[in-house]
């Protein structure tokens, strides 16, 4: 008998412990927002370049929904599937821009610009999307300023080159001052 009580403890223990996993599990995906209720809207670009499936998007620094696919159309447009969840719905409005964001330092993102209080879009919608090259825009920006720094650089080179020679006033000064200098200690 104590070998079929040791059975039954073990598979009280077995079912007990799947139950408490898959509770937990369903709690923690609960949490995370899987089994909420995804409202998806579109945009269209002309190359899918910068962007991948997951990428998030961002509405005042916070992540409001991620792209779910890409899809390369007849015409040769790429057509980008994102989804919200219920509680960030709101953020998507007819008036609503997207915009690429590519920072310097941190990951690409979906910016989202969307006036309050206005009303929600429908899901499947198309909105329209706008690309920010962060990272080219600020070397375009810098680019005379960099410019003008070689050209300092260059001058300074040209001058220190110049006063360095032989032949230069400030040698031609520094020998007489050491001439002069030399017959005052003579004297």
């Amino acid at each position: 008998m104590p070998y079929s009580k040791m059975k039954l403890a073990v598979g009280i223990f077995v079912v007990i412990f799947f139950i408490a996993i898959s509770t937990a599990m369903f709690f923690l995906l609960k949490e995370k927002g899987t089994f909420d209720k995804r409202y998806t809207f579109y945009f269209n670009t002309e190359s899918a370049k910068s962007f991948n499936i997951g990428m998030p998007l961002k509405f005042s620094g916070f992540n409001i929904g991620v792209i779910d696919n890409i899809a390369l159309q007849d015409n040769g447009t790429v057509t980008m599937a994102f989804s919200v969840n219920q509680d960030n719905k709101k953020w998507i409005s007819k008036e609503s821009v997207l915009t690429l964001r590519k920072p310097l330092i941190g990951s690409a993102h979906i910016e989202v610009y969307s006036p309050t209080g206005s009303k929600p879009l429908a899901s499947g919608s198309t909105l329209e999307i706008f690309i920010s090259d962060d990272i080219n825009d600020m070397i375009t920006k810098l680019e005379p300023a960099v410019n003008k720094i070689l050209n300092i650089i260059n001058s300074i080179d040209s001058i220190t080159t110049y006063i360095a020679k032989e032949d230069s006033e400030l040698m031609m000064m520094l020998k007489n001052i050491e001439k002069f200098s030399s017959n005052l200690v003579k004297d």
